[in-house]
């Protein structure tokens, strides 16, 4: 089965070819990137697909992505022929981001930020640090990652709900996340991106958050309003945020976060912890053995919901 990859993303391809050949010496990986066609691929490796791709893939079987997310994918972002599947990596990094996400919140709950400027000037001033105990936080994204921000919350003794698009046992569904938000200490977003999440955390979905409460946002730009964000910011509403993800990427050097009071900026990089590549191509590899083995694949993303 030709496998081939194409605009491979956070991991250069020499990194992700080897990687592909030590868990399976058998298979060649094929650089589909630039201009060459992908009239002969099977299976496409992917994160961010340019558009039309996929135009001339007429024996594409299975497209895999290299992360959760899969908004670049659709609705037809990169051409994929009806009928042809697209997975995910869920619960691949779930560890790795929600450690991402406690960290965010730690740093600023804990004033590490002027600590840090403090220090770069060689400033000594102590000040009292908060703590995230008896603190109330909201989760919204219920799946793997969600769930397990949301433990490690729990053993940093936070009271924590869950908000998911539908109501069940421990998550509360969508449409409570304005009441459940109301007073909160903290918002963790870890949600998909999808035509019903976009924009959700919105100007008045932060003012009802507690006075000096913390945004973290390691899903997707576009889920948080960033012109709403910047303005509770600057008004003094909001203690911070820590951002992973943007509308823009790389954020511009121009854009106002990069030095918006009490913000923690990273690149995009929440999940991609040492073992990322390996991770990535044993997924890819388990679905193409399914695929021949003509076995269910895993975390098939389902085109109507977006994830």
């Amino acid at each position: 089965m030709k496998v081939s990859a194409i605009h491979v993303y956070h991991a250069p391809l020499a990194e992700v070819r080897a990687a592909f050949a030590k868990l399976d010496p058998s298979r060649a990986l094929v650089d589909a990137t630039g201009p060459a066609s992908l009239a002969e691929a099977e299976v496409v490796f992917t994160a961010v697909p340019p558009p039309g791709s996929f135009v001339d893939a007429r024996r594409l079987r299975l497209v895999q992505g290299m992360g959760v997310g899969v908004d670049h994918f659709y609705p037809d972002h990169g051409g994929i022929p009806e009928g042809v599947p697209v997975a995910c990596a869920r619960r691949v990094f779930a560890e790795e981001v929600a450690q991402h996400a406690v960290g965010l919140l730690l740093a600023l709950v804990l004033g590490l930020p002027s600590h840090l400027a403090r220090q770069a000037t060689r400033t000594w001033h102590p000040f009292a640090d908060g703590t995230l105990a008896g603190r109330r936080a909201v989760v919204l994204g219920a799946g793997a990652t969600g769930a397990r921000i949301a433990a490690i919350l729990g053993t940093l003794s936070m009271q924590v709900t869950v908000v998911g698009r539908n109501a069940r046992e421990g998550v509360v569904g969508s449409e409570g996340l304005h009441e459940v938000a109301r007073g909160a200490d903290a918002l963790v977003v870890c949600c998909a991106r999808t035509h019903e999440t976009r924009g959700i955390v919105d100007a008045p979905l932060l003012e009802a958050l507690a006075p000096h409460a913390h945004v973290i946002n390691v899903s997707r730009g576009g889920i948080v309003v960033e012109a709403a964000l910047l303005a509770a910011l600057e008004r003094g509403h909001l203690g911070g945020a820590g951002l992973d993800v943007f509308d823009v990427e790389p954020l511009p050097t121009e854009n106002p976060l990069w030095t918006a009071p009490n913000v923690i900026v990273t690149p995009h990089v929440a999940g991609h912890g040492r073992d990322y590549v390996r991770q990535m191509v044993a997924r890819l590899l388990e679905n193409v053995r399914r695929l021949e083995a003509g076995e269910p694949l895993l975390d098939v993303v389902d085109r109507l919901r977006g994830y």
